[in-house]
């Protein structure tokens, strides 16, 4: 009888040894649907506190479990693991759309001959743009007063082989490109010069639009109008 009381007691100690290391083991299942994973996701922190880069604001530990080095707002052509949060998306009748208006497309310019690039630009803040040199992608979409998304616009020209061309363009050439430093008058026209003009070829013209530091503006549905626009033209 005592031997078979000692046992018992041997028993208890070990098994309360175990749930003290192991508690998660031996608790109630969690009936949730979500995983684990997707909540801690799931947290945002402030896009305008310590939410810079990809050093730790943003979504929790994203970038920890990456391979790439972690954003510093320098733009850098190997890549990077930015943790900057989505930030503020406007609402469905506040979405960024845009037309080139000139040069029509299917245009003939005349060659190393200046020329303007103009669009109607509308619901963006135009002008409003951080140093791209050390401030990129270091903070989330903003929204005005008004509710508009606060950034600017690009207009960039690549030669491609042919009106009709199926190539896609090398997005790292170009012909040219800039940000539009102004903002857009009362009826979000907007002109850029392409002062020395280009030589002869064949020329798609698009617009870039962007939040204040950078990113493509993001919109609040999938299924939408584009906010950009691009042409083709002739140089001759």
């Amino acid at each position: 009888m005592k031997f078979f009381l000692f046992f018992c007691v041997i028993l208890f100690t070990l098994s309360t040894e175990v749930l003290s290391h192991h508690p998660s083991r031996f608790t109630k299942r969690d009936n949730s649907t979500e995983l684990p994973e997707f909540r801690r996701h799931s947290k945002r922190q402030n896009p305008f506190g310590k939410n810079r880069g990809g050093g730790g604001g943003g979504i929790d530990g994203f970038c920890k479990k990456s391979k790439k080095t972690p954003a510093d707002g320098t733009q850098n052509r190997n890549g990077a693991c930015v943790s900057t949060v989505l930030g503020e998306l406007p609402s469905a009748d506040k979405m960024v759309t845009c037309i080139l208006t000139n040069p029509a497309n299917g245009a003939q310019l005349k060659a190393n001959t200046a020329f303007n690039v103009e669009m109607v630009i509308k619901n963006i803040q135009t002008g409003a743009f951080s140093d791209p040199a050390k401030e990129y992608y270091i903070t989330g979409q903003t929204l005005n007063a008004n509710g508009f998304i606060i950034g600017h616009t690009h207009v960039t020209i690549q030669q491609i082989d042919s009106p009709q061309t199926n190539n896609p363009p090398d997005p790292a050439v170009f012909a040219f490109f800039k940000g539009a430093d102004q903002a857009a008058d009362g009826q979000g026209k907007l002109t850029i010069p392409v002062d020395n003009g280009l030589p002869p070829g064949n020329y798609r013209i698009c617009t870039l639009s962007s939040s204040l530091t950078h990113q493509s503006v993001i919109m609040p549905v999938a299924q939408r109008g584009s906010q950009d626009d691009c042409i083709r033209m002739k140089v001759k």
